[in-house]
């Protein structure tokens, strides 16, 4: 199978495994991205890799210079008797494309400096954003090294005291793990 039917073949899964997200987006009035703007803390418990885990959470949304915005969160697992198991940040600036509601990622330079997206093909992971609604989506795609992928959503949901994360994560069309959070609003 070529590089390029494997690649249409992932993105027809992604968009069908997308589609019920997308239905539900679409019932709900849409916002602006200033909306998201802030920082939010919560806990969850959920399953990730079919195990159970407690799980501090924080996200900061907020804009960028070139008329885009970043997003930085972090997740802290934790072990027995409280203290950090495994603590992972990420920070993903993203800038608006041609077509509304949807961001590239900016996560390196190109040659003549500006930001783009990595490369997939490299093993490194795809990122975009969507807003729909008062849905903020992140997706991160990783093609594996057999062509399969790993597909992460991050659906950040605007609530009156903050964000309602629902996370899920699937491997060649099988969910492997998930959780969903309240993330209250820091300061207000």
């Amino acid at each position: 199978m070529t590089t390029r039917r494997r690649l249409v073949l992932v993105l027809l899964a992604v968009a069908a495994l997308l589609l019920p997200v997308a239905l539900r987006a679409a019932e709900a009035p849409a916002v602006g991205i200033e909306a998201f703007f802030g920082s939010y803390e919560g806990r969850a418990t959920g399953s990730a890799e079919s195990r159970a885990d407690d799980r501090d959470l924080s996200v900061t949304i907020g804009p960028a210079d070139d008329g885009g915005f970043v997003v930085s969160w972090a997740t802290a697992v934790r072990g027995e008797g409280g203290k950090d198991e495994k603590r992972k940040a990420y920070t993903i600036a993203f800038q608006p494309t041609q077509r509304p509601g949807v961001y590239s990622s900016a996560m390196r330079a190109n040659v003549f400096g500006d930001k783009v997206p990595m490369d997939p093909f490299k093993g490194d992971p795809f990122v975009w954003a969507r807003l729909a609604g008062k849905t903020l989506s992140v997706y991160a795609l990783i093609i594996q090294a057999d062509g399969g992928y790993d597909l992460q959503i991050y659906d950040r949901t605007l609530a009156p005291d903050g964000l309602d994360l629902v996370f899920s994560r699937w491997v060649d069309r099988q969910q492997v793990g998930g959780l969903t959070a309240r993330l209250v609003r820091k300061g207000g």
